[in-house]
Parts: structure tokens; C-alpha cells; sequence
């Protein structure tokens, strides 16, 4: 069985003001919450701007339980554009390039991202 690192979609409750982001590294399963002031405004809290930024630190805040086992194959359980699949890649392959050299392991160049193709995608600005 090929060891997997899942990051599964973020859920934000604007009333208390967490946030929780869930991780699975074959069948362990871990939650990071963060704390937003609470009573925020809901609308806003389900803007699509908002909404991607809750996926996007769902990638980064990932990375301390990925190391767990640092496996080649990341799930996403969320849609990813190509750039934010590019990003993904970035942060766990290249951001933790001393991880890897500290722990001899071979990652650069192996490391699949499989996540569903997000429709959206903007050209970059200016």
C-alpha cells in the first residue's frame, strides 16, 4: 500500500471563530484549528476570497503532520487550480528541501499532487 498524506477541506464556523483544517497520514487523523476573533460576518465567511484562503493555509498548515511520514503522494480532497497545485508542489517539495537533506530522503521530483481541476483560473496581474 502506497503511503498517502491527505489534507481534507477546511470548515470555518463564523459564530465561534474556528477555523479547522483536518489531516490524515494513512489512518492517523489530526486537526489544526485556528481562532478568529468570534461573531464574525458569515456572509463574508462564505465569500469564494475567503473560502480560498482557508484552502490555501490548509496546504501550508499541512506540512508539520506531513513530515509525520513525509509520503510521495499528497491528496487533496478540494478542487486546485494549476497554480495553486504548482504552489502545493513548491511548499512541499522545495520548502522543505533541509528536512529532506536532514533526514536523507529523496523527494524532489517524486512527490504527486492529486487534487480535481479547479475551473477559475485568472491570468497573473501586471
Amino acid at each position: 500500500m502506497t503511503e498517502t498524506f491527505a489534507i481534507e477541506p477546511p470548515a470555518f464556523d463564523p459564530a465561534t471563530g474556528i477555523a479547522r483544517f483536518g489531516y490524515r497520514v494513512n489512518e492517523l487523523r489530526f486537526t489544526e484549528t485556528l481562532a478568529f476573533p468570534p461573531g464574525g460576518d458569515a456572509e463574508a465567511a462564505r465569500s469564494p476570497a475567503f473560502l480560498k484562503l482557508l484552502s490555501l493555509a490548509a496546504l501550508v498548515l499541512g506540512v508539520s503532520y506531513y513530515k509525520l511520514r513525509a509520503p510521495t503522494r499528497i491528496e487533496v480532497a478540494f478542487p486546485l487550480t494549476a497554480r495553486e497545485r504548482a504552489f502545493a508542489l513548491d511548499v512541499y517539495e522545495n520548502g522543505l528541501g533541509e528536512f529532506y537533506a536532514r533526514n536523507s530522503l529523496k523527494r524532489f521530483g517524486l512527490i504527486e499532487i492529486e487534487a480535481a481541476e479547479a475551473s477559475g483560473e485568472r491570468p497573473a496581474p501586471p
